[in-house]
C-alpha cells in the first residue's frame, strides 16, 4: 500500500472534523464547501484503519445514491490510493473491500425496511454517513436508524453518524436538535463555506461574488452555509410532509395532474400530483429535478414518471419543446397563461391544502424558501416574490393551469356584465 500525505489529499478547514470521534459529526456548509468529499475520504481512511468496521450511507431517496455517494467514495478509494482493494457494484449498490469482506452499504429513507434489516456479516456496523442530510424530513426516521447502530465494538474502535448537507431552512430538526446546542464529546457541529476549498479556481470564486450582489439571500445560505428563510417571509404556509399511497388516492377516484417547467441552467421540473378538488387539496407524490437536462433526457424522465399518456402541461413559453415530447409520443400541452397568470397560480396554490411526500425533496426545499422580497425602504415583505426558489413549484402551478386561468377568465367576464 502506498504512502500519501492526508494533508494533501484532504486540504485545510476540516481538522476537527477529521479528528472527531464523537458519535454525532455534521458539517452544513455552502456550495462548493468540500463537505462531501472530506466525508467520503474519511470513512473510506476509517474503514482502512479498522479493518472489522462497515458504513451505512443514507439519503432520503435510495435512486439518487449512484450519481452522489457512491461514486463520491470510489473517488475517495482513487483519491486515497486504495482502489485496487475495493470493489464497487451497481447491482447490487453497494461497496466491498475485497481483502477484509468489509461493507459499504447504500439505502434510502424511501424503503426503510431495507435500513433496519441489515446485518453485518463480516465485524460491526459502527458508520452511518447521512447526506444531504436536510432531505430527511422527519426526526423520528433519524432516531429508527440512530438506534440500530448499537451492540458492543472491538478495543479501539468507536461509532460514528456524519451529517453533510446545505442548510436550506432554519425550520430543520437538525437546527434545533445539533447546532442549537453546545458542542461537546459526543456531538461536533460547524458551518463551512467555499472559503476553505483550496481547489477552487478564480471563475469558482467569482460565481460566488455574483451570487453575493444579485442574491443576497440565496447567498447567505449557498455562500455562507447560514440558515434558510425566515417562515416569516414565506409564500406557502398551507402545507405539510406526509406519506400517502399514490394508488390509494387513484382509487378513490383522485385525478391526476402534471406538469413541468424546463430550464437549462436553472432546474427543470416535473411533478406529478392528485387533485382532490371536494376538500380542496392537491397530493404532490413524484418530482424529478436536475439543471443541464436535454429534451431527450427529460423525455426518459417522463417515462420513468408514467407520463406517456397523462396530459402533462409545459411552460407554453418553450413551444419547440413541446412540440418535441409531443413526436416522441407524449401528451404534453402548453399551459394557459396571461395577463397576472403567476399570482393566479399561486393564489390557488395557497387555496388549497398541499401534501408532499417526503421523497419529494426539492419541493419541499422549494417551500421552504420560496419567499416575498422584501421593500428596501421599509424592510417590510411586499407582494413581489423571490423566483430563486420556484421551479418545481411552477410546475405544479402550470399542471392546474386550465383550472385558475379558465376561473379568472370567468369573473373577468362577470366583472364585465356588472353582475
Amino acid at each position: 500500500m502506498k504512502t500519501i500525505s492526508l494533508s494533501n489529499v484532504v486540504g485545510g478547514g476540516y481538522s476537527d472534523f477529521w479528528h472527531f470521534k464523537g458519535r454525532y459529526l455534521l458539517v452544513k456548509g455552502s456550495r462548493g464547501s468540500k463537505k462531501s468529499t472530506t466525508a467520503a475520504l474519511k470513512i473510506i481512511y476509517n474503514m482502512m484503519k479498522y479493518p472489522k468496521s462497515n458504513t451505512l450511507v443514507v439519503r432520503q431517496t435510495f435512486n439518487t445514491h449512484r450519481d452522489s455517494t457512491w461514486k463520491q467514495l470510489q473517488w475517495a478509494t482513487e483519491k486515497l490510493g486504495v482502489s485496487e482493494y475495493w470493489e464497487f457494484t451497481v447491482s447490487p449498490l453497494e461497496a466491498v473491500r475485497k481483502d477484509t469482506g468489509q461493507h459499504i452499504y447504500f439505502r434510502g429513507l424511501d424503503d426503510p425496511l431495507k435500513i433496519t434489516s441489515i446485518s453485518v456479516s463480516t465485524g460491526v456496523l459502527n458508520f452511518v454517513w447521512f447526506e444531504e442530510a436536510y432531505e430527511i424530513v422527519s426526526e423520528e426516521s433519524f432516531n429508527k436508524i440512530d438506534l440500530s447502530i448499537r451492540g458492543e465494538l472491538p478495543e479501539g474502535y468507536f461509532k460514528q453518524e456524519i451529517f453533510t448537507f446545505n442548510p436550506w431552512s432554519g425550520s430543520s430538526w437538525l437546527k434545533a436538535r445539533f447546532f442549537d446546542t453546545p458542542n461537546d464529546e459526543n456531538k461536533l457541529a460547524i458551518t463551512t463555506t467555499y472559503r476553505c476549498n483550496e481547489w477552487l479556481g478564480p471563475e469558482d470564486i467569482s460565481l460566488f461574488e455574483e451570487m453575493k450582489k444579485r442574491n443576497p439571500r440565496r447567498y447567505l445560505v449557498e455562500g455562507e452555509g447560514e440558515w434558510g428563510m425566515d417562515p416569516e417571509g414565506l409564500v406557502f404556509h398551507n402545507w405539510r410532509k406526509e406519506s400517502f399511497n399514490p394508488q390509494e388516492l387513484a382509487a378513490q377516484g383522485l385525478k391526476r395532474r402534471s406538469g413541468m417547467d424546463i430550464g437549462w441552467s436553472d432546474p427543470s421540473a416535473i411533478v406529478n400530483t392528485f387533485y382532490d378538488e371536494q376538500n380542496k387539496r392537491v397530493y404532490i407524490y413524484q418530482e424529478f429535478y436536475a439543471s443541464g437536462k436535454t429534451l431527450e433526457e427529460l423525455a426518459k424522465a417522463m417515462e420513468l414518471m408514467e407520463l406517456r399518456h397523462q396530459k402533462c402541461y409545459c411552460d407554453s413559453a418553450d413551444p419547440r419543446a413541446i412540440d418535441y415530447f409531443h413526436k416522441q409520443g407524449f401528451n404534453t400541452v402548453p399551459c394557459i397563461k396571461g395577463q397576472g397568470s403567476v399570482e393566479a397560480g399561486i393564489s390557488f396554490l395557497q387555496d388549497m391544502e398541499l401534501i408532499v411526500h417526503p421523497n419529494c425533496v426539492n419541493v419541499i426545499n422549494e417551500l421552504e424558501n420560496f419567499c416575498y422580497l422584501k421593500d428596501k425602504k421599509t424592510d417590510k415583505y411586499s407582494e413581489k416574490m423571490d423566483h430563486t426558489f420556484s421551479h418545481s413549484i411552477d410546475a405544479i402551478r402550470y399542471a392546474f393551469s386550465d383550472i385558475y386561468q379558465n376561473k379568472k377568465l370567468k369573473t373577468f367576464d362577470i366583472k364585465l356584465l356588472g353582475l
